[in-house]
C-alpha cells in the first residue's frame, strides 16, 4: 500500500535527481476538495453481461492535502504529486440496488442506503511534458502521465427496503415515494459493508498554456487513458444463523480498459514575485463507459470456500469526480 513515508521518499529522491541536473525546482503545498462517485456493477454472468443484477454507488466527497514537486529543464517539465484525505469523516452516502425479478429485469426489487465514511484515500500522479513555444505568451505541451488512486470506505449501518418476494418494486408502485414494505414488503437494518479499491491510469494528451498578462498564466489540458486497471474488494458482514456471530464475506473484482476514461484540467497561476506563485484549478475524471471484468468470492452462500473461487459473474466499474484545488507554489532552485 502506498504510504505517506513512501511518498516522501519519492519526493526527496526526485528533488535530488533534478538538483544535480541544475533544473528549476518548485514545491507546492496543496489543499483540495473532491466530489464524485465510484460505481460497482454485477451482471448475471460472463457470457451474458447485458442483465444488471446489482449496483453499488459510493460517494467520493473528500478533503485532501499534500504536496506537488515540479521541475523544469530546458523545454522539459516533470512533476510528481501526492495527496491524502482527511480520514474518518463522512463522504456522502452509499447506496445498493438490486434487480432480482427474472420476469422483469428492469424492476428494482431492493434498495438500501446509509452514510459513507472515508477510511483512507490517496492520489499519486507523475508526468512528463515537452513545452513547444508558439510565441512569447503561448505554448503547447504534449504530455504523458501516470496516476494511482487508493480509496477505502465503510458503510457501517443502513436501511434496506426489500419487496417481499422479489417480484415487486422496492417502493409502492402507485405512490412512488415511499418504500414498498409499507404494504407488501419489509424494512430491514443491514450490517456493515467495507470497500477498498486500487485504480491505475496511464494518460496521454496535451495542454495549452497562455499568459494573459505578465503575471497570470492560464492552462487547459485534455487527456485520454490508453490503459487503466482496477482492483477492488467488497467485504459484506453477515451473521451466522446458528452462533449469531458476525463474519466477513469477500468479493474481489478486476477490470481493465482501453481508451475508456478522460481527464480534463483547467488552471490559473498568479505570479506574486520571482519565488512565489498562487495556483488554483479544477480537474475532472470521467468514465466514458462501464469497464467490464471478472468477480471472485470466498463464500458460496454461507459456506466458506478456503480461498477465492470464480463466481461466474461479470463485474463492472465507473468513476467520475471533480477536484478543486488551491496551492502555493514556491521556487526553491
Amino acid at each position: 500500500m502506498f504510504t505517506f513515508k513512501k511518498g516522501l521518499f519519492v519526493f526527496i529522491f526526485t528533488s535530488f535527481v533534478f538538483f544535480n541536473l541544475h533544473a528549476q525546482i518548485f514545491i507546492e503545498p496543496i489543499i483540495s476538495y473532491t466530489n464524485g462517485f465510484i460505481g460497482e456493477y454485477l451482471y448475471e454472468s460472463k457470457k451474458d453481461d447485458s442483465r444488471k443484477l446489482s449496483y453499488l454507488e459510493w460517494d467520493k466527497k473528500l478533503f485532501m492535502y499534500g504536496l506537488n514537486v515540479d521541475a523544469k529543464y530546458n523545454q522539459f517539465e516533470y512533476d510528481i504529486q501526492f495527496l491524502t484525505s482527511i480520514r474518518n469523516i463522512c463522504s456522502g452516502i452509499m447506496t445498493d440496488s438490486d434487480w432480482k425479478n427474472d420476469d422483469n429485469p428492469k424492476m428494482k426489487t431492493t434498495f438500501s442506503t446509509g452514510d459513507n465514511k472515508a477510511n483512507e484515500n490517496h492520489n499519486v500522479q507523475s508526468g512528463f511534458k515537452y513545452n513547444i513555444l508558439i510565441s512569447e505568451s503561448f505554448f503547447i505541451s504534449p504530455s504523458i502521465q501516470f496516476q494511482y488512486d487508493y480509496d477505502s470506505f465503510t458503510r457501517k449501518t443502513a436501511e434496506g427496503f426489500y419487496s417481499q418476494d422479489n417480484r415487486h418494486w422496492w417502493y409502492e408502485s402507485e405512490a412512488k415515494h415511499y418504500p414498498y414494505y409499507k404494504e407488501n414488503g419489509k424494512k430491514v437494518y443491514l450490517a456493515q459493508i467495507d470497500f477498498e479499491r486500487h485504480s491505475f491510469y496511464s494518460w496521454t494528451g496535451f495542454s495549452i498554456n497562455a499568459f494573459i498578462t505578465k503575471n497570470i498564466e492560464l492552462n487547459l489540458s485534455s487527456m485520454i487513458s490508453p490503459f487503466a486497471y482496477f482492483e477492488a474488494v467488497d467485504t459484506h458482514w453477515s451473521q451466522n444463523r446458528n452462533t449469531k456471530e458476525m463474519y466477513e464475506k469477500h468479493y474481489k473484482s478486476y477490470q481493465y480498459s482501453y481508451f475508456s476514461n478522460m481527464k480534463f484540467d483547467l488552471g490559473m497561476k498568479v505570479k506574486l514575485n520571482e519565488m512565489l506563485f498562487l495556483n488554483i484549478g479544477a480537474t475532472g475524471v470521467v468514465s466514458l463507459k462501464v469497464t467490464r471484468g471478472s468477480m471472485k468470492q470466498d463464500y458460496w452462500g454461507d459456506v466458506y470456500q478456503d480461498g477465492y473461487i470464480e463466481s461466474g459473474q461479470a463485474s463492472g466499474e465507473t468513476m467520475n469526480y471533480l477536484s478543486l484545488r488551491f496551492g502555493c507554489r514556491i521556487k526553491i532552485l
